[in-house]
C-alpha cells in the first residue's frame, strides 16, 4: 500500500472547498506524475499548466475537425546499399496561433483525452494514399500509438486503408513500442496477429 498526496491550503489557493479540491486535485495528478508515492503542493503553475492543458485539447478537436494534421515522410534508405527503401510517415500540427506543436507535446493528450483513435486513422489512411503513389517496393512505417494497438476494430481500419487506395499489405509497417508487451493481453497480441496476417 502506498500514498500519494495533492494538498491545497485555504485561503490562499482557494476560497471555497470545491476551488481547494481542484487544486488539490491538480497537485496530487503531479505527485502521482512524479512516480507515485510522494506529495505536492498546489501552485499557480500547476493552475496555469493545467489551463494550457485543456486549451490545447480543445484545440486538438478543432484541428481534428478541420483536418489541421497533415503528414512528413523521413526517407529510410538501406545502410549497405545507400538506396532508398521506403518512408516513415510522421504527424505534423501546425497551429494557428502557437506554431508548429511538436507531437511530444499534442500526442499525450490526445492520448489522454481518447482522442488517438481518431487521429490513428488519420495518419494510416494519409500514409496508405501517399504510398499508393510511390513506386514499388518503396514503403511507408507509422507509429501506431499503445492506445490504438488495444483497439479491436485497428485490422479492420488498415485493412480497409488498404483496400481502398490499392495498397498491398507488405507496403506498410506498423511500428509499437515494446511497451505494448508489458502484462498479460491476449487482445494485444490477437491484434498485432490480425494485423501481421494482412
Amino acid at each position: 500500500i502506498g500514498v500519494s498526496i495533492g494538498c491545497a491550503f485555504g485561503p490562499i489557493d482557494g476560497a471555497t472547498v470545491d476551488d481547494l479540491i481542484l487544486k488539490a486535485d491538480l497537485a496530487l495528478y503531479q505527485a502521482k506524475d512524479a512516480g507515485r508515492g510522494c506529495a505536492r503542493y498546489f501552485s499557480s503553475e500547476l493552475q496555469s499548466e493545467q489551463e494550457d492543458r485543456i486549451r490545447l485539447e480543445s484545440d486538438l478537436r478543432s484541428a481534428i475537425a478541420s483536418k489541421g494534421f497533415h503528414l512528413v515522410f523521413q526517407p529510410l534508405v538501406n545502410a549497405k546499399t545507400q538506396k532508398l527503401v521506403g518512408f516513415e510517415a510522421l504527424i505534423r500540427w501546425n497551429h494557428p496561433q502557437r506554431g508548429l506543436v511538436p507531437p511530444n507535446d499534442f500526442i499525450p493528450v490526445a492520448e489522454e483525452a481518447g482522442l488517438m483513435p481518431v487521429i490513428g486513422e488519420f495518419v494510416i489512411d494519409e500514409a496508405c494514399r501517399a504510398a499508393a503513389s510511390w513506386p514499388e517496393p518503396i514503403t511507408v512505417a507509422l507509429n501506431i500509438s499503445p492506445k490504438q494497438i488495444v483497439l479491436p476494430n485497428l485490422p479492420n481500419v488498415v485493412s480497409e486503408a488498404l483496400a481502398r487506395y490499392k495498397l498491398p499489405g507488405n507496403r506498410i509497417e506498423l511500428e509499437v513500442t515494446e511497451g505494448v508487451f508489458l502484462g498479460d493481453n491476449g487482445a494485444t497480441l490477437d491484434t498485432l496477429k490480425r494485423l501481421r496476417a494482412l
